[in-house]
């Protein structure tokens, strides 16, 4: 991992004296995803989503990826049966999670394709799908949680505030991650 260096030198000044500091820094990218997603990073920034299931899961998917082309990767809707890499179905599971994102199959050290799933028996508002959505299609970008962050989708948890995008941060571990 590279880390940029800041030090402040001791300068003595009258009698004002600076005294020496080295601080390392993570760049942005790295920082406060934990170590981003279970699912690893899909293996392109070249997104073909299949999108199904119930009504408000795939308005919330089509919001997400319009959140996601925002960043490097060039995420489209397609017709499902047929050629895509990244899956996204709604529908009631008898679990209580909000989203789930797994791998299919693994290329190398990268995701070759990802399964999103959204569940409308925990999600019940607009904005929850969209949240959601958003949120899970961030793990198919490799991000990870960001727990104890109030300005970003990829928090855990339905607490408001209920986040729907990303925010500058996560753009830019998206665009580092591709």
């Amino acid at each position: 991992m590279n880390f940029r260096h800041f030090t402040l030198r001791s300068i003595a000044v009258g009698s004002v004296i600076l005294i020496s500091t080295t601080v390392l820094t993570a760049p942005a990218a790295m920082a406060g995803h934990g170590r981003g997603a279970a699912s690893g990073i899909l293996n392109t920034r070249t997104w073909s989503v299949c999108v199904s299931g119930w009504t408000d899961g795939q308005n919330g998917s089509h919001y997400a990826i319009s959140q996601v082309s925002a960043t490097e990767v060039n995420a489209s809707s397609v017709h499902c049966p047929g050629s895509y890499n990244v899956s996204s179905y709604a529908t009631s599971y008898p679990d209580s999670w909000y989203g789930l994102t797994s791998c299919n199959a693994w290329s190398g050290s990268r995701c070759a394709s990802k399964s999103v799933k959204l569940n409308g028996r925990t999600i019940g508002t607009t904005t929850q799908w969209r949240k959601t959505a958003t949120h899970e299609f961030g793990h198919v970008a490799g991000l990870g949680h960001r727990d104890g962050v109030n300005s970003t989708c990829m928090a855990s948890g339905a607490a408001p505030p209920i986040v729907t995008y990303f925010d500058q941060h996560d753009k830019d571990s998206i665009n580092a991650n591709y």
